[in-house]
């Protein structure tokens, strides 16, 4: 077994983001040298809302194995499992043992009772809810202090003042989904959740099923330069036309969280929901955003409608989002019932818009304001967890110069 002082320190210097520290299943009262460390990185992170280097942590902490700073978290984590597991099986080994002379038989149950929660306890797939542990209330105390960090807010934060507003973001496990008619703008809103999660350091996969991987970075990158009060327009940068190259240079020098991913193939196809999955797990993204749903491959028999095949997508990409622990939002297109561009459209609209509406923690259509053509307005549909104080709102849209705001 690997010394307990490497595999703890491994485990620390890879806690470099949000990301790898929900890989993480464990607190500090589980390491046996380090606890103090991680008790800092927690702390830092707290404080500054990123992860401290590898040096610093060298520098505070000089017990840390620098022979581990470049250790695979994912081979320290699994290694860390089985040095916790280990050390619990000796506690309850010791804490019987002074009995084995005078009672076998009833330490033998005492053993097996021991193991057995054990066993619970490190079962990925089952939490135990009432075994007087303190997790829920750590996990209360860092929701606060997310309150009160920089963002003011626990999750990722929307495009959205009216959701924001109510302190929570985006979470785990959550699935915010727009619906709306051709041309209305429903890749625009997703390339405007993506540019706040990536810029606000949250790792983002964004997946689109239709439209190609450089007209999406166009739309990112002046949404992006909008918010670092960059003013240069999306038609400059498709028509290769009218751009000041000096601060577009300037913008993308600063533009370098290394945290948003774009595609439009997986393994050199087109999208499904097998790959999706597949990159998911890879690269262990906070956000997914995924640009029409409706264009995404699903495994089905037969030639089955469109409709018939969203009930698999919808509740797929919910799974992946639940196993994975990320949030995501997802674009469909309102193809039925007319195409009346000034109303919003419902549920029913969307092919099997039920399942859309159930898989969905969020669900919001969207449409364009009659006679001004800078306005867009949402409609929220559902909101699982927390109540608005609008169920309409007003975006002020210009997506030429990449301006989409909550009025």
């Amino acid at each position: 077994m690997e010394s307990y002082g490497f595999i703890e320190s491994g485990t620390i210097f890879g806690l470099t983001s949000l990301s790898t520290l929900k890989e993480l299943k464990y607190t500090s009262k589980d390491f046996s040298v380090h606890s103090d460390a991680l008790d800092f990185v927690l702390d830092y992170y707290d404080s500054y809302t990123e992860f401290p280097s590898s040096g610093l942590l060298i520098e505070k902490f000089p017990d840390l194995d620098s022979t581990a700073i470049d250790a695979s978290l994912d081979y320290c984590l699994d290694a860390f499992r089985k040095q916790v597991i280990y050390r619990n099986v000796v506690e309850v080994i010791n804490q019987h043992k002074g009995r084995l002379t005078d009672d076998p038989e009833s330490v033998i149950g005492s053993y097996l009772e021991g193991l057995e929660k054990i066993t619970l306890q490190h079962d990925d797939d089952l939490l135990m809810y009432d075994n007087g542990s303190e997790d829920r209330l750590e996990d209360y105390q860092h929701k606060k202090s997310q309150r009160l960090s920089k963002f003011g807010i626990i999750g990722i934060p929307t495009p959205f003042r009216t959701i924001n507003n109510t302190g929570v973001g985006m979470q785990p496990g959550e699935i915010y989904s727009v619906f709306a008619r051709p041309t209305v703008g429903k890749t625009w809103m997703c390339c405007k959740f993506a540019s706040i999660a990536s810029m606000c350091g949250y790792k983002t996969l964004f997946v689109s099923a239709e439209m190609p991987v450089k007209e999406i970075m166009m739309r990112l990158d002046v949404i992006s330069a909008n918010a670092m009060k960059y003013r240069f327009t999306h038609d400059s940068l498709r028509t290769g036309s009218g751009l000041d190259e000096v601060e577009y240079k300037e913008f993308l020098s600063k533009l370098n969280q290394e945290n948003l991913f774009v595609c439009d193939s997986i393994d050199q196809s087109t999208v499904s929901l097998a790959g999706i999955s597949s990159l998911v797990r890879k690269h262990k993204p906070d956000l997914i955003v995924l640009d029409n749903i409706d264009l995404v491959g699903v495994h089905a028999s037969g030639n089955q409608p469109l409709w018939e095949k969203m009930h698999s997508l919808f509740y797929g990409m919910k799974n992946i989002c639940l196993v994975n622990k990320c949030s995501c939002i997802i674009s469909t297109q309102a193809n039925k019932g007319g195409f009346d561009v000034f109303s919003p459209p419902q549920a029913h609209h969307v092919a099997f818009g039920d399942a859309l509406i159930r898989a969905s923690d969020v669900a919001f259509s969207m449409f364009c304001v009659e006679d001004n053509i800078g306005k867009r307005r949402l409609q929220f549909q559902k909101v699982r967890n927390s109540s608005l104080t609008n169920d309409k709102v007003t975006l002020d849209w210009n997506v030429n110069i990449g301006l989409i705001k909550e009025e």
